[in-house]
């Protein structure tokens, strides 16, 4: 039933992200909706936490799942966001190996997630306020670091290719001997 439910979740939240996306015009922007995202997420670990902190795992096991359920839900759309981003923001030449990257970083993170909740920290719930502190991360490095991608032009060349050129014609110039007539 879980695996039922988190497939329609993954849907809807994708289907939900795309009209979004494509009907939003200016109000919907990448960076917000991968805010928008990584928020939810992060609000639902964080509710998660509360619940097994002050133990209250009996009255509350349907939250649980349905916190887990819809986190689970909108994680899948947040994949799809960032391989977006990465392919507005690199330029052909890189635009693989930036994709490569993600692929590989999300990998890790399947291997090391579930090992979070294998540690115990002296408390219950320590593994949704990892994941929770680790969304929050998240958030506020993308906001800081990587620039609004819905609308721009891409690249079409690597940064610094200009620079370079100049310096070697500088160099050129540099190494030529001039003839002494």
């Amino acid at each position: 039933m879980n695996a039922a439910v988190s497939g329609f979740l993954r849907y809807i939240v994708g289907a939900l992200v795309a009209v979004l996306d494509h009907f939003g015009g200016e109000h919907v922007r990448r960076k917000r909706m991968h805010f928008i995202t990584v928020s939810f997420i992060m609000c639902c670990m964080f509710g998660i936490f509360y619940i097994y902190f002050y133990d209250l795992v009996i009255e509350y096991n349907s939250w649980i799942r349905a916190l887990t359920l819809l986190a689970f839900g909108t994680t899948g759309c947040l994949f799809l966001q960032l391989l977006l981003i990465t392919a507005e923001m690199f330029p052909t030449g890189i635009r693989n190996i930036a994709s490569a990257h993600i692929n590989v970083c999300g990998r890790l993170g399947n291997v090391f997630g579930p090992m979070v909740f294998s540690y115990k920290f002296g408390f219950a719930g320590s593994g949704y306020l990892i994941l929770a502190v680790i969304c929050l991360l998240d958030v506020v490095i993308f906001h800081i670091f990587i620039p609004e991608t819905k609308n721009q032009p891409l690249p079409q060349e690597m940064p610094g290719k200009k620079r370079k050129n100049q310096n070697r014609e500088q160099q050129k110039e540099l190494m030529t001997i001039p003839e002494e007539p």
